[in-house]
């Protein structure tokens, strides 16, 4: 049953998210994209870290780094770009955190990953702190869904297995609150 929860996760955020990126292609809703390449390069780094430390369910990473690297070719098709303060701050915190993962393991890769991952959030955060679009509250909120559904799902409770999905859950559910104002 957990197995299956896990499988439901991904398949949920996978769709969720392919289908935010169809949904770009036909209407403006506001996105970071220095946030979503990041996302896209960091989900793939989590998914080889979560392999490499012994997840042997890791479902959720997967499903997003396919989707991620979708939303991030849409948006640069699309031609829209920003670079401010918050992306510079955001690409050094996800650099150091790469660097420490370096250093210290697969299963600190997850923690440094799982860091980085909430720091290339931050422009996409304070896009939608400041300029809230409801357009996209259904892809946040299926995404959160689904972190919920991969967390149950999770084989124990260690680093390797639940530490993404559980971040997913609070990260998106954030998104979800920030778009919905």
């Amino acid at each position: 049953m957990k197995k299956k929860l896990g499988i439901a996760g991904a398949v949920i955020s996978f769709c969720a998210i392919i289908a935010f990126a169809i949904e770009l292609t036909i209407k403006d809703i506001p996105q970071n994209t220095v946030t979503w390449i990041l996302w896209t390069l960091l989900d793939g780094i989590l998914l080889v870290a979560s392999l490499k430390a012994g997840n042997k369910r890791p479902w959720l990473p997967a499903g997003f780094t396919a989707s991620a690297f979708l939303v991030t070719a849409v948006l640069l098709w699309k031609g829209v770009w920003q670079w401010g303060m918050v992306e510079t701050v955001s690409v050094v915190g996800v650099g150091l955190s790469l660097l420490l993962w370096k250093k210290l393991g697969p299963k600190w890769a997850i923690v440094m990953g799982v860091a980085a991952m909430n720091i290339a959030g931050w422009p996409a955060i304070y896009d939608a702190y400041t300029n809230p679009d409801p357009l996209s509250w259904w892809m946040w909120l299926s995404v959160g869904i689904a972190a919920i559904l991969t967390s149950i799902a999770a084989e124990k409770w260690s680093i390797e297995d639940r530490l993404f999905p559980v971040e997913a859950i609070f990260f998106n559910m954030i998104m979800f609150s920030l778009v919905i104002q």
